[in-house]
């Protein structure tokens, strides 16, 4: 009798843990779909942490952080379409303004401009058939002119004439305004076919070489980068003058400039601008000191510190 009730209880349990199993595989999905993770948002325009600059001393003369910057800088891009067919120069090439840095092979460019000036040719025709016609129709209406006076030819015979001559007057003008826009035309094809030789803007340096031979090169938007050149005869040292010094600082103020590179070498200046304004997010003064730097010893990028000998707070 015992062991009957023993397999009772047995059956009994092991009923409730299939069903209990059950239930929790009939409602897991519905628990899992019922859960919703909420992740929170990445932070629109996070602000990027802003680093004070470093200020310290150098005897009575206050000294800042500052970055050797190329005087002029700038990004080539093509202005005319069609591939790379060689470049002139690489990096650390140096280069005067208007020396050829790279020719661009402008196929389709070729064909416009020659399309264009078979019609300039049919237009110069068509202007001087126009002019041709008007000139026989001037010579017949005066011959009218002079037989009308006489009695020898109607008024019907007059005015016919006198209509003609004014008609091939007017062809002659329309005809002469048709070269002038082919003209122009041709010579917007020809402008940009001078941008197949691509030149530099400034005496300088060849910073970056963004092309090969075979490259397409397209003109639209802001076209093909090509080259980045720098202008380094003189250089911008730029550094950042805190709020609380920033009231004392004008243009011409006399500031030393070092360099780790050249322990012994103090490049002498002054302040040249200032952007009279003080960044927001910083609160310091963008400052320029313009610096010589015909034999090259200032490489663009260099860290610097610069020494001002600061006026009395006004």
């Amino acid at each position: 009798m015992g062991g009957r009730v023993i397999v009772v209880v047995v059956l009994v349990v092991a009923g409730g843990m299939v069903a209990t199993i059950y239930l929790v595989r009939r409602l897991a999905p519905t628990a899992r779909e019922s859960i919703q993770v909420i992740v929170p948002p990445a932070p629109v325009d996070a602000a990027t942490p802003v680093v004070a600059p470093v200020v310290t001393k150098r005897g009575e003369k206050t000294v800042f952080q500052a970055t050797v910057n190329p005087f002029e800088q700038t990004t080539v891009y093509a202005r005319a379409q069609g591939y790379l067919r060689d470049y002139k120069v690489d990096i650390g090439s140096r280069v005067t303004k208007g020396d050829v840095l790279a020719e661009i092979s402008t196929p389709e460019l070729d064909q416009d401009i020659l399309a264009e000036s078979a019609l300039l040719v049919q237009a110069r025709a068509s202007l001087e058939k126009a002019k041709a016609l008007r000139s026989y129709a001037k010579i017949t209406f005066k011959r009218f002119q002079g037989l009308e006076g006489a009695g020898l030819a109607t008024q019907q015979d007059y005015d016919q004439k006198k209509a003609v001559f004014a008609i091939d007057e007017a062809l002659v003008s329309e005809a002469g305004a048709s070269v002038g826009a082919q003209e122009a035309k041709v010579a917007r094809l020809k402008d940009v076919k001078a941008f197949a030789r691509v030149t530099a803007p400034f005496t300088g340096i060849v910073m970056a070489r963004y092309v090969s031979p075979g490259t397409l090169v397209v003109s639209t938007g802001k076209g093909t980068q090509l080259f980045d050149v720098i202008a380094v005869d003189n250089v911008r040292v730029v550094t950042q003058i805190p709020q609380e010094f920033a009231l004392r600082i004008h243009d011409g103020l006399a500031a030393e400039t070092r360099v780790s590179e050249y322990p012994t070498s103090v490049f002498i200046g002054e302040i040249t601008r200032t952007a009279a304004a003080l960044d927001p997010r910083t609160h310091t003064l963008t400052t320029e000191i313009v610096l010589p730097n015909a034999d090259g010893r200032l490489m663009t990028g260099m860290s610097a510190e610069v020494s001002i000998a600061l006026p009395p707070a006004p």
